[in-house]
């Protein structure tokens, strides 16, 4: 295993550090308290390309879908779309100036929170700068009581954006302990503490949800086997433009596509516990 690194908090302004640091591309968890967020793999959903984020309470022995993270490096803003939900939610805003407002929407609270940037600076993770910024909630100015770091997330936990000076459940929220990427790596944010540390990340393969989608290249038809049982499903063209929608509530079904054009088809499945969202590709004669 990789030597555990300590984050080396610099008290620097941010000027001499202008590049945008990007959040990971490939399989990280992010651990709070005693949960953990896993993000692992890719997602088209309304034509725009998601991380998939999963939820564990018990160290990866269960794991659940959590949500659909997206990153604008060229806005730097990061949306996330809840597994109940089909709206973008902004939970950052790497854009704003010292001063700035801005409303951030954490999947954790169900209310938008007012936000102001209270300082700008950069800290060293990882032999790399990464901006800084200390965000004051408006309802308990001037109280500093969270931090955004790009790559990273808030130190609140990384869908707790915003939600410095809140209360959970009439407790305060909890704090993101570390970081760890795929290749090992390790970024500790309260010392050498990581709830229940596993270091085998490449092995995070196989969830609760299963999903089976066959034939896929398909001629007219596809068929439809799940461990849930599907509500409802929709269907959008490489266009983005709603095709088919229905009704199920069944595990195993067909749908039938016959009468519609060759085309890259994205199919979102809906259960009791979320979406999930899978590419079909029609290749008829």
């Amino acid at each position: 295993m990789k030597v555990i690194f300590i984050i080396l908090i610099i008290g620097l302004s941010y000027q001499s550090y202008g590049q945008h640091t990007s959040f990971p591309k490939t399989k990280t968890i992010w651990s709070v308290d005693n949960e953990k967020f896993i993000m692992d793999g890719d997602s088209i959903f309304n034509s725009k390309l998601y991380k998939k984020f999963y939820y564990s309470f018990d160290s990866l022995r269960n794991i659940y879908f959590h949500c659909l993270f997206r990153e604008d490096t060229v806005l730097k803003k990061a949306y996330v779309i809840g597994k109940n939900n089909s709206e973008e939610q902004l939970v950052y805003d790497f854009s704003l100036n010292l001063g700035d407002t801005a409303r951030i929407e954490p999947l954790s609270n169900r209310y938008s929170n007012q936000m102001i940037i209270g300082i700008i600076d950069s800290i060293q993770i990882l032999n790399r700068f990464h901006k800084r910024y200390g965000v004051i909630g408006l309802n308990n100015f001037p109280l500093l009581r969270e931090y955004w770091i790009e790559g990273i997330g808030s130190t609140m936990g990384i869908f707790n954006s915003g939600a410095g000076g809140q209360t959970l459940w009439h407790e305060s929220y909890p704090a993101l302990l570390c970081v760890q990427y795929e290749n090992g790596d390790i970024v500790n944010m309260l010392g050498p503490y990581c709830y229940r540390l596993r270091t085998d990340i490449e092995k995070i393969e196989h969830h609760s949800y299963v999903l089976e989608i066959y034939p896929n290249p398909f001629y007219q038809s596809v068929n439809v086997n799940s461990n849930q049982n599907i509500i409802s499903y929709k269907i959008e063209n490489s266009k983005g433009q709603l095709i088919k929608q229905e009704n199920v509530g069944e595990n195993k079904f067909q749908i039938d596509l016959s009468g519609n054009s060759n085309d890259i088809y994205f199919v979102t499945f809906f259960t009791s516990n979320g979406f999930e969202i899978r590419k079909l590709i029609k290749n008829g004669l």
